[in-house]
């Protein structure tokens, strides 16, 4: 047997590995437990990319050939979808290759925090793959900020060994997006477009393969900038067709669809979005990605009228999730099924109809946020807070766990907060962060946000009590990063006014006042004076400049000749009175003696009275004769 494996190892090339199944079949027919030869052939297989045939012979060989082919064996795994599995048997195996097989696995399984410290220990002894282990933790990076885990909570900037590649660069775009800085993302996305066009050892098919990925990301980030036109242009260019990864295909039809400028047919939006071709085990969309592509097909079932369908499979899952919940998908799904049951109609008509489905999820976080909204949108702020007080309530009287974890996460803490500060409650905000406070600062998953905004407002607080803590609140986060100088400024200044003597020892680690205030001019803000509130100083000094500049004369309005009178003077001034009847204008003299014993009783003429009195007066009269319709009246009496 030895000698046979010998030849056929001897007789094969990297392109002949059909031959060596072959002769490894026929080797194995006389002796079927040969773990040599069984490994020769599960390596044929897998140049093959036979994975499936490779994990049948792994079966088949047991345990002797799963232990003498660990890293083969892994490799499998992966490659057919069994992630967990490959991720637990290439963490048994003390081998480079086998690190870099689990920190995909890793990866795969969402696993970031575990991928980045795989490719951090790797980096500490580069070797020939640096570049490569260096563009799988730039892409590790990127999801990590997209969830807000591991070492990478702040802000991250590219750096210049970023732009020395197309895929660094493409990854340091990733993270510029995760970061929300879609200006600099279409800048990196820009120069990895032109980093790989101008790559001289690809040829103009792997150019096309890795352009295609680069473009998909570039409409999306355009998409969101509002630059349709340029986003349209490029999806146009792309041949979702030729993309190898069905993925990144699916990805790429619903950027193109988002790009679409003008009217768009809802039904035939639709039916893209559920023609996509079903993904394997080996290529699957991250879990981000798959919720938002399940709310793009659930958004284009609504816009295509498909109500009845969406409420009944919406209601459906939600039978089997039941509230509340703080998953992204739960709420989106209960947001799709109070938007069925409105028939896509907001304000009043879409209340009427959604308001009912509270009384029957009274505690469903999606429901509430949707009904939230569609307030918000007809101004209606109060009602919004009362539907959150509301669930608050019934989330405070549960004795479960895992609802006072909802209680106090830190997105619903921040919805309240958020409309109480719409209506300037601010001892409402106070309240609501020191109970969240007081329930997170003793927790390992305590949002830092939430305890410093909550430590902020306490020290707004003139309580002692309020104060003490706040000082609790920054104790905690001091504890948990010693380098926070936000957490010891607020400790410092939460014991100033009532522990003087704890506080002054670090106090004087912090910035000093004359180093804060070194480039604020004092005379200029004494000489502007303080803005009245809702104003800055800047509409102030220019309101200022409008009062104090002289008042220029109103310019005088050009009117047609055709509108002129035929006897018109333009260097007489008109008689202001002209738009009166004549029997009100002070020039009028009536005819006869009755009219003139009339007149003398009327205030018209040169009246002795008082001048605001008589003005008053003429004031009245003048209101009096001209709703009297007294013209009419004589007329009829000419008539009898």
């Amino acid at each position: 047997m030895t000698s046979i494996l010998s030849s056929l190892l001897e007789q094969s090339t990297i392109n002949d590995h059909e031959e060596v199944v072959k002769a490894c079949n026929a080797a194995l027919k006389e002796s079927r437990s040969n773990i040599r030869t069984q490994h020769v052939k599960a390596v044929a297989l897998l140049h093959l990319n036979r994975f499936d045939d490779v994990i049948r012979l792994f079966e088949e060989g047991g345990e002797r050939l799963r232990g003498e082919a660990q890293l083969e064996y892994a490799y499998a795994l992966y490659k057919t979808g069994d992630l967990e599995k490959a991720e637990q048997v290439a963490g048994e195996i003390d081998s480079r290759g086998a690190k870099h097989l689990e920190g995909q696995a890793s990866y795969r399984l969402e696993n970031f925090a575990n991928a980045e410290a795989i490719y951090h220990k790797l980096l500490e002894k580069p070797q020939e793959e640096e570049n490569d282990v260096r563009i799988n933790l730039g892409a590790t990076s990127a999801q990590l900020l997209w969830k807000q885990e591991g070492s990478l909570k702040t802000k991250r900037k590219a750096e210049r060994e970023d732009l020395e590649a197309f895929e660094t660069a493409y990854n340091a775009a990733c993270i510029s997006i995760a970061q929300g800085e879609l200006v600099q993302a279409r800048i990196l996305l820009k120069q990895a477009r032109a980093l790989c066009e101008a790559h001289e050892e690809l040829t103009s098919e792997q150019k096309q393969e890795e352009l295609l990925p680069i473009s998909v990301q570039q409409v999306y980030v355009l998409n969101l900038l509002g630059e349709h036109e340029e986003a349209q242009s490029i999806s146009t260019d792309i041949s979702i067709d030729k993309i190898p990864d069905l993925s990144t295909r699916q990805i790429a039809q619903a950027n193109k669809l988002a790009s679409t400028i003008g009217d768009v047919n809802p039904y035939i939006t639709q039916r893209l979005l559920s023609s996509t071709t079903t993904l394997t085990r080996s290529d699957k969309l991250f879990n981000f990605q798959k919720l938002a592509m399940e709310r793009n097909r659930m958004a284009a079932d609504l816009a295509s009228s498909k109500f009845a369908g969406i409420a009944r499979s919406t209601e459906k899952y939600l039978k089997t999730h039941s509230p509340p919940s703080i998953s992204p998908r739960v709420n989106g799904v209960s947001c799709a099924n109070a938007a069925a049951h409105a028939r896509n109609q907001l304000g009043k008509l879409g209340l009427k109809t959604i308001l009912p489905l509270l009384g029957k999820r009274p505690k469903d976080i999606g429901l509430v946020a949707t009904i939230v909204q569609i307030y918000l949108l007809t101004h209606n702020q109060g009602a919004a807070i009362q539907i959150v007080e509301k669930l608050l309530r019934h989330l405070d009287q549960s004795n479960s766990a895992a609802e006072q974890e909802v209680r106090y996460n830190p997105g619903l803490v921040a919805m309240i907060v958020s409309l109480y500060s719409l209506e300037g409650r601010k001892s409402h905000i106070r309240t609501e962060l020191a109970k969240a406070a007081s329930y997170w600062k003793h927790r390992s998953k305590a949002s830092p946000g939430l305890l410093r905004s909550a430590g902020l407002s306490l020290l707004g607080s003139t309580s002692n009590e309020d104060l003490k803590v706040a000082g609790e609140i920054f104790e905690e986060l001091r504890k948990a990063n010693p380098n926070d100088r936000y957490a010891r400024a607020g400790w410092v200044a939460s014991f100033a006014t009532f522990d003087p003597s704890s506080a002054s020892a670090d106090s004087e680690s912090l910035t000093a006042i004359e180093r804060l205030t070194a480039g604020i001019d004092v005379a200029a803000l004494e000489k502007v004076g303080i803005p009245p509130a809702g104003t800055s100083a800047a509409s102030t000094l220019l309101k200022r400049k409008r009062v104090d500049a002289p008042l220029s004369k109103p310019k005088k309005k050009r009117v047609r000749k055709s509108k002129l009178p035929k006897d018109f003077d333009p260097n007489k001034k008109p008689d202001p009175e002209r738009w009166l009847p004549l029997r009100d204008r002070s020039t009028y003299k009536p005819k006869g003696k009755k009219g003139k014993q009339k007149q003398a009783t009327l205030t018209q003429g040169s009246s002795e009275k008082a001048p605001e009195i008589a003005g008053a007066e003429q004031a009245r009269s003048t209101v009096v004769t001209a709703s009297s319709g007294g013209g009419k009246s004589k007329k009829k009496n000419k008539k009898k």
